[in-house]
């Protein structure tokens, strides 16, 4: 919830800069450019929390930054070909290196 909340903020602020006849051009095609990143990030982690969670865990959290991404599952241990598998399909959506994607185990 709190990932929602603070992207809304950032959408907000950004549409106000996108709208705003005042900013210059290059700005406002700058934050017309970071709105499309944060909706990308969030329909791509999105559905790798669906990927995930159809691998057989309860729940999943997925962060994606820009070089890197951790995944949260609910469980309290994770083996070694379960963490694999998580990097594996994060990886190939993510356009990321597994040695830069984080799972961690939360219970």
């Amino acid at each position: 919830m709190t990932r929602d909340r603070i992207r809304s903020q950032q959408v907000d602020v950004l549409k106000e800069i996108a709208g705003n006849p005042a900013s210059s051009v290059e700005t406002r095609d700058h934050a017309q450019q970071q709105l499309m990143k944060i909706t990308e990030r969030t329909a791509r982690e999105v559905e790798l929390e669906k990927l995930v969670v159809a691998q057989g865990f309860k729940d999943a959290v997925v962060l994606i930054q820009d070089q890197s991404a951790t995944v949260i599952i609910q469980g309290t241990s994770l083996s070694g070909s379960e963490a694999e598998k998580i990097k594996d399909v994060v990886g190939r959506v993510a356009l990321l290196e597994p040695g830069s994607i984080y799972v961690i185990p939360k219970p």
